[in-house]
């Protein structure tokens, strides 16, 4: 019970309000239906009756829109929203292969492409086999304008993921932009090493986490690195002509955050980076980070002082790691061109595809994950055009954030000390 109780002011309100609004609504009701049928109901309390109604439609009435269409998620499982860019999107599966050298032929790496497509070219959905960089020379794209050449993105997805688990890549594309997403690199645990490749059960498995986390990260933003190259190298057609190899972008969720952010810091090609919910690991954890940087991430409470005195040694470490990636980026957020934006409400799962998903039926009552794709891919494009096209963008810098529900974390030092987050209890006096 207490668990349910610790919660922030805010939280209260704006995540289960709706729910207290709900059984309000339904007791008055009740109540009311009871007073009706009855005649020596007092008017006093009849009155009661109604004024607990208009409350719990107070507190119920924003939310029902939300609430109503969880359900017809429920119902339905509709798939993400298409695009939200005025050009049309093809995709591309295709199987990059470096040159070989001394007589070896290194195994292809395979991506896929999300671009901007002519309005007369006849797209096809990419079928189950990569095609090879030359069949790109016959894809049209569109016509970039004035800016001369499109942008080009690369997307490292979450842990164990496919290339594909982020729709916020054909988004970007609809956009003009060019995007190249490779495929998680599979993890085999070392013999008589642990099995799980994130371990917080006790302040050594942190440590080795961590280890593993800025090798596996850094080893993976090489692949993607070096899957660029090859693109450079064998680009023709349109892709030659129109896609900027020089200046690029990097997104990443979860996991794929580390391998973003580490590649900003390898490669000068890559002149930003943005962290969609992720950890990060190795430079980017150490202070490496001096590039743009922008962090989407979701309402997981922040450690507190009872945590970090527990005597379980994994709640002990996971606060440990959660402190570490916090006072980062609170440190970060702090410094120019560096931009963090919570998203009240949300779970680990709102910023890719899984939020569409029937297993994350629950958060869609509390956050409509069409809206919140929507305000992941707004701040995406407009902090990417700002460091790649050079166009200034007031939705990094506005306070508040235009989106109710956004708080930016630039100019709130105390966010990383948990101060920003108060818990109910303590706001009430009882703890």
């Amino acid at each position: 019970m207490m668990k349910y109780l610790d919660l922030r002011f805010d939280q209260l309100m704006g995540r289960y309000g709706f729910i207290l609004g709900a059984i309000v609504l339904v007791i008055a009701l009740a109540g009311l239906l009871i007073a009706w049928r009855s005649d020596k109901a007092p008017r006093s309390l009849v009155a009661a009756l109604m004024i607990a109604f208009a409350v719990g439609a107070v507190m119920f009435g924003p939310s029902a829109p939300r609430v109503a269409k969880a359900f017809w998620r429920l119902a339905f499982a509709p798939p993400p929203p298409p695009p939200s860019g005025p050009l049309r999107v093809g995709e591309a599966y295709v199987a990059l292969a470096p040159k070989g050298q001394g007589g070896t032929i290194p195994a292809p790496i395979l991506a896929r492409i999300w671009y901007p497509a002519a309005a007369d070219a006849k797209l096809e959905a990419s079928g189950p086999r990569p095609v090879d960089c030359a069949a790109l020379s016959s894809t049209r794209l569109a016509d970039p304008g004035p800016q001369g050449r499109f942008p080009l993105l690369l997307y490292a997805p979450g842990f164990a993921n496919a290339a594909d688990d982020n729709s916020s890549t054909a988004a970007m594309a609809s956009h003009g932009y060019v995007v190249l997403a490779i495929n998680h690199l599979e993890w085999t645990p070392p013999p008589g090493q642990p099995q799980s490749f994130f371990d917080y059960s006790s302040e050594a498995g942190y440590q080795a986490t961590l280890r593993r986390g800025a090798e596996h990260s850094i080893r993976e933003a090489k692949v993607a690195l070096r899957a660029l190259d090859i693109l450079t190298e064998c680009a023709t057609g349109d892709f030659a002509k129109y896609v900027a190899f020089d200046r690029v972008g990097f997104f990443g969720f979860s996991f794929g955050a580390s391998v973003a952010a580490n590649a900003a810091i390898l490669d000068p090609r890559v002149v930003a980076a943005v962290n969609l919910d992720g950890w990060v690991f190795g430079p980017a954890l150490e202070g490496g980070i001096t590039k743009p940087y922008m962090m989407l991430f979701d309402d997981e409470p922040l450690p507190d002082a009872k945590a970090f005195a527990s005597p379980d040694p994994a709640t002990r470490a996971y606060a440990k790691a959660q402190d570490d990636l916090v006072r980062e980026h609170g440190r970060l957020f702090e410094s120019p061109d560096k931009y963090g934006f919570w998203l009240r409400n949300t779970v680990h799962a709102d910023f890719n595809d899984l939020a569409f998903s029937r297993g994350n039926w629950l958060s869609w009552f509390f956050a409509d994950p069409s809206r919140v794709k929507a305000i992941r891919e707004d701040y995406l494009l407009a902090f990417f055009d700002a460091y790649l096209r050079h166009q200034p963008q007031t939705l990094l810098t506005a306070d508040p954030s235009p989106y109710i529900g956004v708080t930016p974390v630039k100019g709130r030092p105390k966010w990383a000390e948990g101060e920003e987050r108060v818990p109910f209890l303590a706001w009430i006096g009882l703890k």
